[in-house]
């Protein structure tokens, strides 16, 4: 089977799947393990055997809308690589702007420390809600002096968020299990959360790749999708430092809400509500 033919192949078995063409393209890059400027330059390259019934193997479970992270069992976010599977959500490209962020922060805050300081030294970062680590280990491997929590409710979560501080050789980072930020004994400098925010209802109306594979702990906010930002804001007052930040990804329609309970919190504190690429807001910055 050559590239055209597989291709062709996988297009009559995806014809029913969303992004059917980008999900084939993926799939068969990570079969042959070539760039995808080969797949488009040479449509006669021959597939061996072994790669012709892996890639049939994984469009087969495509076609049953099994998201292609999944199947290939990684993703890459900000510059590194993550193990994912059923246990944790798939890290989304919008949140590489929450860790974007952040980093820009803490850089512009410590422009004028003596150099002899390590980007990072004495920065505790709590990351709320981790799943498999993306935010908390992209910020850790760019922040090597900072002492960062990783903290999940799901003990399997938090096994694959282990494994990926291992595959990338992150040391500085200490894992917490329990209810939000119920776990942690000491202050953050930095709170950051990408909580549940889609409301119940708004569920059914999501793809089937995430109803039906990805965790329904980690997108369920309930009613108004606002149910774990009323926890968290419960618990954040005592695990801030006096004047430190809370970085959020919230819902496209919930940026005067959280705002307002942001308030409610720490009355004194500036609020942004910042915009995704699609001009919605994305992200709440905290910044007491």
């Amino acid at each position: 089977m050559t590239i055209k033919q597989a291709l062709l192949w996988a297009d009559r078995k995806l014809k029913e799947t969303e992004d059917s063409k980008k999900s084939a393209y993926f799939l068969l890059k990570n079969v042959i393990l070539k760039d995808e400027s080969l797949i488009l330059a040479y449509p006669e390259f021959l597939l061996t055997k072994r790669q012709e019934l892996k890639f049939k193997q994984w469009i087969l479970k495509r076609k049953k809308n099994l998201p292609v992270c999944y199947i290939v069992g990684f993703i890459d976010f900000y510059g590194l690589r993550f193990k994912v599977n059923k246990d944790v959500l798939i890290p989304r490209p919008e949140t590489e702007v929450l860790v974007e962020m952040i980093l820009s922060s803490v850089i512009t805050a410590q422009a004028g420390i003596q150099k002899i300081k390590h980007l990072g030294s004495d920065l505790v970062i709590s990351d709320i809600g981790t799943g498999s680590g993306a935010i908390g280990l992209s910020l850790a491997k760019n922040l090597p002096e900072a002492k960062i929590y990783l903290v999940d409710i799901s003990s399997k979560a938090l096994k694959v968020a282990k494994k990926n501080s291992k595959i990338n050789n992150i040391q500085n980072v200490i894992f917490k299990k329990g209810n939000l930020l119920e776990p942690l004994s000491e202050k953050a400098d930095i709170v950051v959360a990408n909580l549940p925010y889609i409301p119940t209802e708004d569920l059914k109306g999501l793809p089937l790749d995430i109803t039906c594979h990805e965790p329904r702990l980690a997108l369920d906010g309930g009613e108004d999708g606002m149910d774990v930002y009323r926890q968290f804001f419960n618990q954040v007052k005592n695990k801030l430092k006096t004047c430190g930040k809370i970085y959020l990804e919230i819902g496209e329609n919930q940026g005067e809400k959280v705002k307002d309970l942001s308030l409610g919190v720490f009355p004194n504190a500036n609020v942004l509500l910042k915009k995704d690429w699609a001009g919605l807001d994305r992200y709440v910055i905290v910044d007491l």
